[in-house]
């Protein structure tokens, strides 16, 4: 993968929307209120209309609406320049140049709902995509996106690390069903799983056995996101309130 500043570069949308969100915090805090918006606006509209930036198709996999994907896009590029960091560093001070929940209020607009598009019921933290700090003044806290998630557009297809073990991506090759959600039960593992297949949608399925801990659903949901593939949970016992608390 090319990254910023290559006229090669597939992400060029979604880099060119970080840069002129940048430009804006920047101006914002350098001016005491509120910078020109027109170059974000124009960003904006590249941005939503790019049909093969894959920042935009990861957040579109996960169903965000078109305010998360700019915010995805934000966070993405952000953590992938060290130029846009600095910037980030200078406007908060503390030297870590990441998004700050603060800062999605900034570019906020009737398109943008700034801090909600990383709230607890957005797709993007659903998915697990990104996470936001806990510690600290709500509008300082840091949003971060996930490092499987970084890995994954640099180029490094490795699955994500936290998958239980034995985990499988299985390339069906043909879409047969039209169900997003089933749930299959029986003595017979092989014949759920088949029955299962029969139905869900989709060419690529996530098989994972018996996630143990918070850490392998989280992985689960994000990884299925990633592969754009239906997520098969396979228990020997019952669904745990962990994830159900995840599935929902």
């Amino acid at each position: 993968m090319r990254w910023p500043g290559s006229s090669a570069d597939p992400t060029r949308a979604s880099s060119a929307f970080a840069d002129a969100a940048v430009k804006l915090l920047a101006a914002n805090a350098a001016d005491g209120g509120r910078g020109d918006t027109k170059a974000l606006k124009s960003e904006w509209s590249a941005l939503l209309s790019s049909d093969n930036d894959p920042v935009v198709g990861i957040a579109r996999a996960a169903g965000c609406p078109d305010d998360e994907v700019a915010t995805f896009a934000l966070c993405v590029g952000v953590e992938r320049s060290i130029e846009r960091q600095r910037v980030i560093e200078g406007i908060a001070r503390d030297g870590v140049g990441v998004i700050r929940v603060g800062m999605l209020d900034q570019i906020a607009s009737d398109q943008h709902r700034g801090a909600a598009t990383v709230g607890p019921d957005s797709r993007l933290v659903r998915a697990r995509l990104v996470s936001v700090g806990i510690t600290g003044p709500f509008g300082s806290r840091q949003v971060l996106v996930h490092p499987t998630v970084m890995w994954g557009l640099a180029g490094d297809g490795r699955p994500d690390p936290d998958l239980p073990p034995g985990s499988r991506l299985v390339d069906r090759g043909d879409q047969r069903g039209d169900h997003t959600s089933v749930l299959v039960t029986g003595v017979d593992p092989t014949r759920r799983r088949t029955l299962l297949l029969e139905q869900l949608a989709g060419s690529a399925v996530l098989v994972v056995r018996d996630p143990a801990e918070r850490r392998h659903w989280d992985a689960a949901v994000r990884e299925a996101t990633l592969a754009r593939a239906a997520l098969v949970v396979e228990l020997t016992g019952s669904l745990d309130t962990e994830g159900a608390a995840v599935l929902d």
